[in-house]
């Protein structure tokens, strides 16, 4: 069995993409990752295949001539645009197509318009989802919401499985070796760490402000962000914010890192952050993965309140939940690094017991590997026993 997973926006090293689906399903078939970012490895299982395209809309052809000549009997398309290439083969060579529904692409795709045209856009990006994945085999979702929002009851029913984006155990290595000019960060420790998307609802600019609060009072400070921005203009606003506070000795910042090493970074430091803007639906939905990594590198974490998290961490005793303030993630800080050692490191054990015991990717192995199986139905018994 042959299987091509395509993607635009994500490097064929990606930890979900590579790490979870490719890895788990190289145990029953051949698998090729597809991108137009990311490394090159042509001879291993998975293969990983770069597009010589530059632009998102050549990067669709180039994926969709990459994977006729590889025949996969199965493409899995990540993002609704891959979607258009993936039934595209499906008509072509007979492919059975999955689409891994893991991100809430309409409402994301809503934030870049004004309040009066969000809900206009987000039914138009909901309605070409809808009619670009009508046609799949399958359905891989990280959760029901996301489900319910996107999918008819009829293929809730019959052609889709829940699959949460938990961290893979085994994911990091243990030496760091980011070679080159980011070789420092291996040296470095870090009290503070915060991976994920940067923008103004993703606390971006709470967070700075928080941290020129502290920066008097915790002159060490040291603190690593590793993220895209969303947005030039939060770009432009983070390094003036940090040049205006006076942070550039205190906050390191690097766009990308690889995914296989993010763990070891996380290692070198105290204490996770996951701040969002609550009034921002898209990020109360669903547990973010970034928290959980967080979790398996056995950091205590600090986040913004919602029910969700308040369950997740107050509960757990995995660290503190605060309103989205910069002066109450100050606090929070500042009283979480003046625990004692020993109260710290039992933050970071009861996260760490949490993604050993429950939220884990290598719970649901077998679940994707059951229903990857069941497409394509095995060949008949030459013998023509029963």
């Amino acid at each position: 069995m042959k299987i091509c997973i395509l993607t635009l926006d994500h490097p064929t090293n990606e930890t979900r993409v590579y790490h979870k689906i490719a890895l788990t399903l190289a145990r029953i078939a051949e698998v090729a990752v597809i991108s137009r970012m990311g490394i090159s490895s042509l001879q291993s299982n998975p293969a990983l295949y770069l597009t010589d395209t530059e632009s998102k809309w050549s990067t669709l052809w180039a994926l969709y001539r990459t994977c006729r000549r590889l025949k996969p009997d199965i493409v899995i398309c990540i993002e609704p645009w891959t979607l258009v290439v993936g039934r595209a083969l499906q008509k072509r060579i007979g492919a059975r197509l999955v689409y891994d529904i893991h991100e809430y692409y309409a409402d994301a795709f809503t934030e870049r318009f004004s309040p009066g045209l969000a809900f206009l856009a987000q039914r138009f990006y909901l309605m070409l989802e809808r009619r670009w994945c009508r046609h799949a085999d399958l359905y891989i979702a990280v959760n029901k919401l996301i489900v319910k929002k996107l999918l008819t009851r009829q293929q809730q029913r019959s052609r889709s499985i829940i699959i949460p984006n938990y961290p893979a155990k085994d994911t990091w290595g243990e030496v760091c070796e980011l070679g080159g000019s980011l070789q420092y960060l291996c040296e470095t420790e870090f009290d503070l760490v915060y991976i994920g998307g940067l923008s103004n609802d993703h606390g971006t600019f709470k967070l700075l402000k928080a941290i020129s609060l502290l920066k008097r009072e915790l002159s060490w400070l040291k603190v690593l962000i590793v993220g895209r921005f969303h947005f030039p203009g939060d770009e432009t606003r983070f390094f003036k914010e940090l040049n205006d506070y006076n942070l550039n000795a205190i906050v390191f910042y690097q766009k990308w890192i690889a995914p296989d090493k993010i763990g070891v970074l996380l290692r070198r430091s105290k204490i996770g952050l996951w701040m969002f803007n609550p009034s921002n639906q898209r990020f109360r939905k669903a547990i973010p993965l970034k928290l959980l990594e967080y979790y398996a590198a056995g950091l205590p974490v600090i986040a913004t309140r919602s029910v969700m998290m308040n369950e997740l961490i107050s509960q757990n005793k995995t660290g503190i939940c605060v309103e989205y303030k910069s002066t109450e993630i100050a606090a929070a800080i500042k009283k979480l690094l003046r625990l004692p050692p020993a109260a710290l490191k039992s933050m970071g054990q009861n996260s760490k017991r949490l993604v050993e015991e429950k939220y884990n990717w290598e719970m649901l192995e077998p679940l994707l590997l059951e229903s990857i199986s069941s497409l394509i139905p095995p060949p008949p018994d030459p013998s023509g026993d029963q």
